[in-house]
């Protein structure tokens, strides 16, 4: 490999970390504002709570059994993205979460969650940016789509619903942060990726 190629393949590593960094600490806000997080980190929530661990180790754990899905329908779907950031993501969860303050006032509670949409999303924007591995939720979205010749947001939809109803069942109280991150988090993203674009 030529240097400019490992170069450029280094900071694209580096904007993984951070985008995944940036996901995770919006994941930690989020349940800082005990509202919840997007639909599949709620999931992991209720993985955790289900099985006495924490969400970091949940998030790994859901990783590696979403990842089969990528292993036998679409293997180009996996890189190096796809495995370090559920590394990281968990690593900054468990890290932050753990010693993060109670937030009791209602108004920092809502602009907490919103700062958490707000995060999560840029996270997620310089993630897929980097364009080196799907993450194994968006490999199963793909999947999806391609098999039933949906669109992605439909998809994407049942997808989501379905973590949110694994969450319940898991044990997750119903709350109302994975409904307004579906609600924004798409959007903001969006928007993300075009101004990375420019």
């Amino acid at each position: 490999m030529n240097k400019p190629m490992k170069t450029k393949n280094s900071k694209k590593i580096i904007n993984i970390i951070l985008g995944s960094f940036l996901l995770g600490l919006g994941v930690v806000f989020a349940n800082m504002s005990l509202y919840g997080a997007d639909p599949l980190s709620y999931f992991w929530y209720g993985v955790a709570l289900r099985f006495n661990t924490t969400i970091g180790i949940a998030n790994i754990f859901v990783s590696l059994v979403l990842l089969i899905g990528p292993l036998i329908f679409d293997r180009s779907q996996i890189n190096i993205g796809t495995i370090l950031s559920p590394l990281m993501i968990s690593l900054t969860i468990d890290t932050l979460l753990p010693n993060a303050p109670v937030i009791t006032n209602p108004i920092v509670r809502v602009l907490l969650l919103l700062l958490a949409v707000y995060t999560y999303a840029w996270g997620v924007s310089i993630y897929v940016y980097q364009n080196l591995g799907r993450s194994t939720y968006d490999g199963i979205i793909e999947i999806l789509r391609v098999k039933t010749n949906i669109s992605r947001a439909i998809a994407k939809t049942i997808v989501d619903a379905l973590m949110f109803i694994g969450a319940i069942l898991m044990g997750a109280p119903l709350r109302i942060g994975p409904f307004v991150f579906v609600l924004l988090a798409g959007f903001l993203i969006g928007k993300n990726i075009k101004f990375l674009d420019r």
